[in-house]
């Protein structure tokens, strides 16, 4: 079931610099970070993530290893309706071959995730929300409260479903977006190219070779 808690004050984002009293600070309202940003990701989940678990009634349950999913959506109202291990997540992903439905599709049928769908969940453009997902081991954070924080009050003008999904796709193919320019440089001169239609391990062995 959710939980439904009360901030006292609406979540605006991270500075992003030491500011004293009365000086301007610069803050960011929007931000994806994941396990691959090290310890900018650690701080980022030591602030508002463990601040809500504090919120739930229920807090003493979810120990910050439990956590595989989280998410809060949070109105203007300072209302905000929370989520924790408990969503049912789908994805619209390009495959590599034909399936049938209900059909078994592998990690290697996929070629690209193209859309997240958090499922009989909304996330209202006029509201802010954090979100933090596992992908196997690797976890994602991403966070929205410009909503929120905007002077005019603005709503969101993007596709929520398609940014998650390339995050999604960000940590699930993580080996693609390690490979450095001029590893790819290699791969072209011996005419070599990860195709997405490969295996997995066959394109983590080209990668391997390419570095070794």
């Amino acid at each position: 079931m959710p939980h439904e808690i009360v901030f006292d004050d609406l979540p605006a984002g991270y500075s992003l610099s030491y500011t004293k009293k009365g000086e301007k600070a610069l803050v960011r309202t929007i931000e994806f970070t994941s396990s691959e940003d090290g310890d900018e990701f650690i701080a980022r989940l030591e602030g508002f993530p463990p601040q809500i678990l504090s919120m739930l009634t229920s807090s003493a349950n979810f120990k910050p290893s439990t956590v595989d999913h989280l998410l809060a959506i949070i109105r203007r109202d300072k209302t905000a309706t929370v989520y924790v291990n408990e969503l049912s997540i789908s994805a619209y992903a390009r495959v590599k071959r034909g399936v049938e439905k209900d059909a078994p599709v592998f990690f290697d049928d996929i070629a690209d995730i193209e859309r997240l769908i958090i499922d009989n969940v909304s996330i209202p453009s006029d509201a802010g929300f954090a979100f933090l997902f596992s992908c196997g081991w690797r976890k994602g954070l991403f966070y929205d409260f410009s909503p929120l924080a905007s002077e005019t009050l603005e709503n969101r003008n993007y596709d929520l479903e398609v940014l998650l999904g390339h995050y999604w796709s960000y940590l699930t193919f993580q080996y693609f977006f390690k490979i450095r320019d001029n590893e790819w440089d290699q791969m072209f001169n011996q005419k070599w190219f990860p195709f997405i239609s490969l295996q997995s391990t066959t394109v983590q062995s080209i990668i391997n070779h390419i570095r070794a």
